[in-house]
């Protein structure tokens, strides 16, 4: 829209001194605060000037009441009284500006102020972020562990590596936000006892890099999905995308219409979580039906988790048994390509060590400078399986047609049937309910190198 714009801010609802500050800077460019956001504030144009702003908290309204309270209504008229002129509001957050150049101070008891911008806080700010932040630890902590455990599953699934790198710089993020508000509310306390105002501290460099580096774990996400063929999963992301912005663009459309009909603001909340509820569960409903049908009338070569078993139990040794439950497990990211094949007892049969069971998982390495990373990273993770028990052991590599080959024991003596198959550019982890022959190992080299 001509005359306004919309500006990406990254200041904290508590930082009082860096918001006046800043729409101080605005205003002698040329733009007033007109709206605030959570993240996006909007400006007017204006005649650029000097003018001084000023931030008040008032803990006692809600976004949904229908209007200012008669206590809110008392300080509005007591602002324009001694000078000060209504801005925009946010929250339990008002702003006001004055273009003289020592107006009358709204804040005099630096005590008081403190406990509304606490209090202020604590109805929302404090509690989302604390919530957030718990949420998060939680997240990060599976992501960690499982980077330890599954070092080379993450490294070839850029959805898992994004969603965990994700988590961990929210987490970052949130455990930041509240030791800085906790550590300046300790302090401005004391020093408001004495009479002192203590200007609130600046995060706002902290959270660019925290955008810039989630920014860039989606950026990575993204052309790594396009560069595998995945395109699937950026459909999927655009759907969220839309009906995230759908449902919050319906709750801010049902709370202002019934703010303007002056509905109370307990029946306002109430309504407007309904309505975002019905939204998102029609949108989901019609994605979810789309995609069925999507996935009913297309080839099952055309989907993306779709992939062949390059060599399988019935490749190897005949067999009676037919009913096998065989799963394949695509993933691919710019650094590897995996592959996990599972073939077991069908769901409804009684285990029986007659019939044989083979599951492995490969690894295709597109930067050749990660391939010594990789296979030391299977090796780990082989002898973790073991509890850190077990060792490898280099076997004869020419059965296997492979440069090398390694078989794991669970001790020092006892062997297992898990052998590590290093080919060109190809890592191997492959284990057997038997003791394979050499036949077999020739024909799963023959088959990996058609395969690789």
């Amino acid at each position: 829209m001509k005359g306004k714009k919309r500006k990406l801010e990254l200041l904290s609802f508590y930082d009082h001194t860096g918001i006046e500050r800043h729409l101080a800077d605005m205003a002698q460019k040329g733009w007033m605060i007109e709206r605030m956001s959570n993240y996006f504030w909007t400006y007017r144009k204006i005649q650029p000037q000097k003018l001084i702003f000023t931030v008040s908290y008032f803990p006692k309204v809600s976004d949904f009441d229908p209007g200012p309270s008669e206590a809110q209504q008392t300080l509005f008229d007591f602002c324009a009284e001694t000078g000060w002129a209504l801005a925009c509001t946010w929250f339990q957050m008002q702003v006001f500006y004055s273009a003289e150049e020592n107006p009358t101070p709204i804040h005099t008891e630096p005590s008081l102020e403190v406990a509304a911008i606490h209090n202020a806080c604590k109805k929302n700010y404090l509690r989302i972020y604390k919530v957030l932040c718990l949420i998060a630890a939680l997240a990060t902590i599976l992501f960690l562990s499982s980077l330890i455990s599954d070092t080379l599953r993450l490294l070839a699934s850029p959805t898992a590596l994004f969603l965990g790198m994700g988590c961990t710089l929210l987490f970052l993020y949130t455990l930041v936000e509240l030791r800085v508000y906790n550590a300046w509310h300790r302090k401005a306390k004391k020093q408001g006892e004495y009479g002192m105002f203590l200007d609130t501290p600046s995060t706002a460099g902290f959270q660019k890099g925290m955008l810039l580096l989630l920014s860039l774990c989606l950026l990575y996400w993204l052309v790594s999905l396009a560069a595998t063929g995945n395109s699937f999963l950026l459909v999927l992301f655009l759907a969220v995308l839309l009906c995230l912005a759908a449902v919050s663009a319906s709750a801010r459309t049902v709370k202002e219409f019934l703010k303007q009909r002056r509905v109370p603001s307990k029946i306002n909340r109430g309504v407007t979580a309904a309505a975002s509820f019905v939204v998102a569960l029609l949108l989901w409903s019609g994605v979810l039906a789309l995609g069925v049908q999507l996935f009913v009338h297309a080839d099952l070569k055309d989907l993306p988790a779709y992939a062949e078993a390059p060599f399988t139990i019935s490749d190897l040794r005949e067999t009676a048994y037919d009913d096998y439950l065989t799963t394949v497990s695509p993933d691919k990211s710019l650094f590897l390509e995996r592959l996990e094949v599972r073939q077991q007892h069908g769901l409804d049969d009684e285990p029986s060590a007659d019939i044989p069971e083979l599951q492995y998982e490969l690894y295709r390495v597109k930067v050749p400078a990660l391939y010594g990373f990789c296979e030391k990273q299977l090796k780990r993770l082989a002898i973790l399986s073991t509890f850190w028990k077990g060792k490898l052991v280099e076997q004869d590599a020419a059965p296997w047609g492979a440069e090398r080959t390694y078989r794991l024991y669970a001790d020092s003596d006892t062997k297992s049937s898990t052998y590590l198959l290093c080919y060109p550019g190809l890592l191997v982890r492959v284990e057997f309910s038997w003791e394979p022959s050499g036949e077999q190992m020739g024909q799963i080299g023959r088959r990996l190198g058609a395969y690789g």
